[in-house]
């Protein structure tokens, strides 16, 4: 009979989940989000800094028209910005994507590369993502996705944020 108990409990070992584990990325690729300034105000542009970072042995590429910004929004074509909250009342704020209108001269996207190790920053303004309610002073919090990063010709990945928090006076 004790044996049997010492089985159990030898068995149920590999079970434990463990901590270090859950928090590395299955895929090394992260996003970041932080302001580009120190103080974000209501009434002007609210820049935001993205950094993609590539933590694998080759280089990765996402497609994109422009990585500065424009009055035609082409900085934001492969940006999605979404669970926006206003932390002050708890209440989820609908965000739009900003439209992006591409002139007749361009041809395309381009390739965007980010070397193996390296990483790629560039500043986008969140203002132009239309908040319900507009992009009042206080605190939100919200995530912040960088769509079709190309891994290799088979694999594309959807790298999120973590949460990001943002104080805007």
């Amino acid at each position: 009979m004790r044996r049997r108990a010492l089985i159990l409990v030898a068995s149920a070992i590999p079970l434990i989940p463990r901590a270090v584990a859950s928090q590395t990325p299955q895929v090394p690729i992260t996003v970041r989000a932080e302001p580009a300034i120190d103080t974000l105000r209501s009434s002007g542009p609210l820049p935001l800094r993205i950094t993609v970072s590539n933590g694998l042995r080759e280089e990765i590429y996402f497609a994109a028209y422009t990585l500065t910004p424009n009055e035609w929004n082409g900085e934001t074509a492969n940006l999605t910005i979404f669970d926006v909250y206003r932390e002050s009342d708890s209440s989820r704020v609908n965000v739009h994507r900003p439209d992006v209108r591409v002139p007749m001269v361009i041809a395309g996207r381009g390739r965007k590369v980010i070397p193996a190790r390296g990483s790629l920053s560039w500043v986008v303004d969140l203002a132009k993502w239309h908040a319900e309610g507009g992009w009042q002073p206080g605190t939100y919090k919200m995530l912040v996705r960088v769509d079709a990063i190309h891994v290799d010709r088979f694999l594309m990945v959807w790298a999120t944020s973590d949460t990001v928090r943002l104080e805007i006076k």
